[in-house]
């Protein structure tokens, strides 16, 4: 027995191919000879991880869901970021959200209180009824020359709440718009700096790009097999 290179018809044989001289033709007598470890070695089991939806396929599932269809079509691009991302950017849009609703209310209700002429002389009573007992509860430290002073200021912020009403639409859009850089600058610090300093506080920090793996165990075997 022998272990050669064999050029035959343009093809190259390996060492590790055995030909029996026995036999009349060289290429039928060739027999393939498969290597083997006599010892097995520690292998690294990990599971395969989950394909992330791409970008196109979560556009396409969220423009299909019930709620998002009564928003406008230019605005389903944005609430992408909710099937992404849903906690941060849900944070991130009622942020926004309650911004732009007390933000405008403050800001009219200063407007209508620095000229007064632009308060009409009927305001609906629920809306009135409404910032009244805003009044109470957090205006408390006001004080009233009297109870026409008082009504009249509470027409005000009445005024300045149904124009927040009004705007409703246009807020849900603005919070929509700046929800993914609201939360990308302010959500995301926040919440790794909460991870860090007091969730992980004594803990060993895990090294950036660590697979998780298990690692299976085999014993040395020993494998008895004829010698060439």
């Amino acid at each position: 027995m022998m272990f050669r290179n064999v050029i035959k018809s343009g093809r190259v044989i390996s060492p590790n191919t055995f030909i029996n001289p026995s036999k009349s033709s060289p290429i039928s007598s060739i027999t393939i000879l498969r290597p083997f470890h006599t010892t097995l070695i520690n292998q690294k089991i990990f599971t395969k991880p989950k394909p992330k939806e791409t970008t196109r396929e979560v556009y396409e599932s969220i423009t299909k869901h019930p709620i998002l269809l009564k928003l406008p079509r230019f605005t389903h691009k944005y609430a992408a970021g909710f099937l992404e991302r849903p906690i941060s950017n849900g944070i991130a849009f009622t942020i926004l959200h309650e911004a732009s609703a007390i933000i405008p209310l403050l800001g009219l209700w200063y407007l209508f209180h620095k000229f007064p002429g632009l308060v009409p002389v009927e305001i609906p009573g629920w809306a009135i009824e409404k910032v009244d007992k805003l009044i109470e509860d957090n205006f408390q430290h006001f004080e009233f020359s009297g109870s026409e002073d008082k009504l009249h200021f509470a027409m005000e912020g009445a005024l300045a709440y149904i124009i927040t009403k009004f705007l409703l639409p246009l807020r849900v859009v603005f919070s929509l718009w700046g929800m993914n850089w609201v939360s990308r600058w302010f959500v995301y610090p926040f919440y790794n700096a909460y991870q860090h300093y007091i969730v992980n506080r004594g803990k060993e920090p895990k090294k950036k790009g660590e697979f998780q793996y298990e690692i299976k165990k085999q014993e040395t075997k020993e494998l008895k097999k004829p010698r060439l």
